[in-house]
């Protein structure tokens, strides 16, 4: 037991010289589902020691990081699994200096940090449990008054809208595509635009839904596929199938 808290003692004298005089240092504490992990961080040192504490629902993190970049609070604070994939220069070049001295969710810490280096809020975080993924992606400032192209299928139009958003394009509608007709503008940001396509076509009987998550636009469709296969037949709607 004294040889422990005498390690405990050395880990907190050098966590408080790593303080004073290291841009990278950083000394934390994490806690998940089964061990508590103390580390101090440096280039050439890594102490850590491990026991069992009570069980805990979120992945909960407790220190400090001085001067440290959006890609190293990630490294020190995401539970094992997780990834950041990041777009901008600012998460090597901003520095972040972060403290908890209680046990939170690491994803508050993260966002603390995003908030930090988000200096010109130009930037967008999102947080994917299914892919275990922060994406810190750039900004694009999306057109208020977009041009719908009569040349261009739906599937095209929508996807143009979609990416100058700056969000990623998902079509679930297969080979099922359809033409656009006449070239015309419509206002209003990405989903106020989607929004009245959606609603042009379902005005032809061809009912489409898009959902957003996670950086993500969907589109699917609304009815059943006896509908569709109905609708197909409507000359005035110009169905087009890509092979």
């Amino acid at each position: 037991m004294q040889s422990q808290n005498h390690l405990y003692k050395k880990i907190a004298l050098v966590a408080a010289v790593l303080w004073s005089g290291s841009a990278q240092a950083g000394f934390y504490i994490v806690h998940d589902d089964k061990t508590k992990i103390t580390k101090v961080m440096n280039p050439d040192l890594l102490v850590s020691s491990s026991h069992v504490v009570p069980r805990s629902d979120r992945y909960m993190v407790k220190g400090f990081g001085k001067n440290v970049s959006l890609n190293v609070l990630a490294e020190q604070t995401m539970p094992k699994g997780w990834k950041l994939k990041c777009e901008s220069k600012k998460c090597d070049d901003k520095v972040i200096t972060w403290q908890a001295d209680k046990p939170v969710d690491w994803k508050d810490i993260m966002h603390s940090g995003f908030n930090i280096i988000n200096d010109k809020s130009d930037l967008l975080l999102s947080i994917d449990p299914k892919t275990k993924t922060v994406l810190v992606r750039n900004k694009i400032v999306a057109p208020v008054r977009w041009l719908i192209d009569g040349k261009k299928t739906l599937r095209e139009n929508m996807e143009s809208i979609v990416t100058k958003s700056g969000y990623k394009f998902v079509w679930r509608l297969g080979h099922q595509d359809w033409a656009i007709g006449h070239t015309q503008y419509v206002n209003g940001g990405m989903r106020s635009a989607l929004d009245q396509l959606v609603y042009a076509f379902a005005s032809k009987g061809i009912m489409l839904s898009y959902r957003v998550q996670s950086g993500v636009i969907e589109v699917d469709h609304k009815s059943s596929m006896a509908d569709i296969r109905r609708n197909e037949s409507k000359k005035s709607i110009g169905v087009i199938s890509h092979e």
